[in-house]
């Protein structure tokens, strides 16, 4: 084996960084080789967005009241991710199987006949705080994955997960369904919640209230793709939240009881926005369609949103459902505020 070692190596000395990179790639594709993907994948990641290893180690604290594997055994589920048995006791990869000290016996020992080992000791052993960005992300969700547990179960860990990533731009997010449940995996905020829109509308609604009207459209954005059924009441909240802030502004009066329709309904003929105020037929069908989207807001709230229980064969809106809405619910916070604000 040395004498091919060198003979590679002689190859590989006449090939620039780039074609070497080509070749490791290859070899990745072909063989199974934990370092070597690892390293391919730090160097394809260096100009990417990283998860801070600050993120990391709160990652690894939320683990310590979260079972890992769920009901797939402990061993099992990591292996998928790490070779254990080329692994010491110290999470270093020896040259072949370790006989006596592996990972994997280790693993059996500690965490699952004694349970000695915390999760997060487990998890720094095995490299998380450094490991690839790639790594990272596939643990996290194989995690959240539908053979580990059941979908209340998945959704609770994704949103707990996605609280600690969101602060590098990254969310384990509703991303397709296999067999009736969903399937998480890693985006970017941008992708589910940020984008130049939403960031505008942060921007009119903030100057307009920071503590209230802001803060239910931040929980809505947040909401978009971990919890569909929120973000719809949040994004009903949101509408509720800016006409009773703008009839407050203007003195006019209104009962605790008034449904969204019923607010929007005076709030928009304080402002002149009421279809029956205008006389151009544009003007009125536009009006008319906000009224329409205020009032289909209200009703898809109460339908699928989680203000209200359901029968035995609930409908579950899917992050599309609830991004349509919450956008909508912002597009027109923000006309309304603009309005008031011109007035």
């Amino acid at each position: 084996m040395n004498s091919k070692r060198v003979y590679v190596k002689s190859l590989l000395g006449a090939v620039d960084n780039k074609a070497t990179l080509a070749v490791a790639r290859r070899i990745v594709e072909d063989y199974n080789d934990f370092q070597l993907r690892e390293a391919v994948c730090k160097i394809d990641e260096a100009a990417q967005a990283q998860v801070s290893e600050v993120t990391r180690r709160k990652l690894l604290a939320l683990f310590d009241g979260i079972d890992i594997s769920g009901s797939i055994d402990l061993g099992e589920f990591l292996n998928e991710l790490w070779p254990l048995g080329t692994m010491d006791s110290n999470g270093q990869h020896q040259q072949g199987a370790v006989l006596y000290g592996s990972l994997e016996r280790e693993v059996y020992q500690h965490c699952i006949h004694y349970s000695d080992w915390s999760n997060s000791y487990l998890l720094k052993t095995l490299g998380l705080l450094h490991c690839s960005n790639a790594l990272l992300f596939r643990f996290l969700e194989m995690c959240v994955h539908p053979r580990t547990r059941d979908e209340q179960e998945q959704r609770r860990i994704a949103k707990q997960i996605t609280d600690v990533l969101r602060r590098d731009g990254f969310a384990l997010a509703e991303v397709r369904v296999q067999s009736g449940y969903p399937v998480f995996g890693i985006v970017t905020t941008a992708a589910f919640g940020k984008n130049p829109a939403s960031e505008d509308v942060s921007v009119v609604l903030a100057s307009f209230d920071e503590d209230s009207v802001h803060a239910a459209w931040q929980k809505a954005i947040s909401r978009k793709s971990t919890d569909p059924e929120g973000a719809i009441t949040s994004a009903r909240t949101l509408l509720e939240t800016v006409c009773k802030h703008i009839l407050d502004e203007q003195d006019i009066s209104y009962q605790a009881t008034d449904d969204l329709p019923k607010l929007w309904h005076k709030c928009a003929e304080s402002l002149n926005l009421a279809p029956s105020q205008h006389t151009l037929e544009p003007f009125k069908q536009v009006l008319g369609g906000c009224a329409a989207v205020v009032q289909g807001l209200g009703t898809v709230r109460n339908r699928i949103g989680d203000a209200h229980g359901q029968g035995r064969r609930p409908v579950k809106p899917r992050p599309r459902h609830a991004a349509l809405a919450v956008d909508l619910a912002g597009a027109m916070a923000t006309f309304i505020v603009a309005t008031f604000h011109d007035r």
